[in-house]
């Protein structure tokens, strides 16, 4: 059966769905959004440096980032990231010059609560994290930036990006296609339908010949 959503599995798996600013410090020496209170506004898509060298660890610790029995992030820095899309959205702190820690949070307000953490991760890129998620264009969402251990702080560049390895419209059925970075079949079917679609299903050689060319 055809659908108008479709996605695909494999070491990534593909789915059918139809400026950069210096961080500023204060004149103590604090990182101005070491609290959760003063996040930073970020909007869309880009690269955004920053650093957590002076930060305090403000949040609390919950279970969703719950890594090699460490639950916590600390010395943590914090934004407030508006999404201009509705998408699959990919955060990542990849090529930072410390071991880090990332969680993002559903809303901005209350922004620090750890039963509203929505994705987190600890080591994706070496030693650094790389959050995706689903994404609601003009919704608001906590992004909370620091480090696996206590005494580590550093700095480095916050990427944020569609999500999408792959994203083609075929023109024969008119269905979208888009690749993303998957595990099991299972996690990868849970996920496309959490974005409206399905793992994809090859219906027949023209739609099997058209994905093999694109992806």
């Amino acid at each position: 059966m055809t659908h108008s959503h479709t996605t695909v599995p494999s070491a990534s798996f593909l789915l059918a769905i139809a400026g950069s600013a210096l961080v500023t410090a204060t004149a103590l020496g604090q990182v101005a959004n070491d609290g959760c209170a003063a996040a930073q506004s970020l909007a869309g898509y880009g690269v955004t440096a920053y650093s957590t060298v002076g930060a305090t660890t403000d949040g609390v610790a919950g279970p969703a980032c719950l890594f090699f029995s460490v639950s916590q992030i600390y010395n943590d820095v914090w934004y407030c990231w508006t999404a201009s899309e509705s998408n699959i959205v990919s955060i990542d702190l990849c090529g930072s010059t410390f071991d880090t820690k990332l969680a993002v949070y559903a809303d901005c307000t209350p922004c620090a609560d750890p039963s509203t953490i929505i994705a987190c991760s600890d080591d994706s890129c070496a030693l650094h994290s790389k959050v995706v998620f689903l994404a609601e264009i003009g919704h608001s969402y906590t992004v909370r930036v620091g480090s696996y251990a206590t005494a580590v702080t550093g700095a480095g560049n916050i990427t944020i990006a569609a999500g999408a390895l792959g994203d083609f419209t075929n023109p024969a059925n008119g269905h979208r296609y888009l690749a993303f970075a998957g595990t099991t079949w299972t996690s990868s079917e849970a996920f496309a339908v959490a974005a409206g679609a399905h793992l994809v299903t090859i219906d027949d050689q023209a739609e099997n010949d058209w994905v093999q060319a694109n992806f």
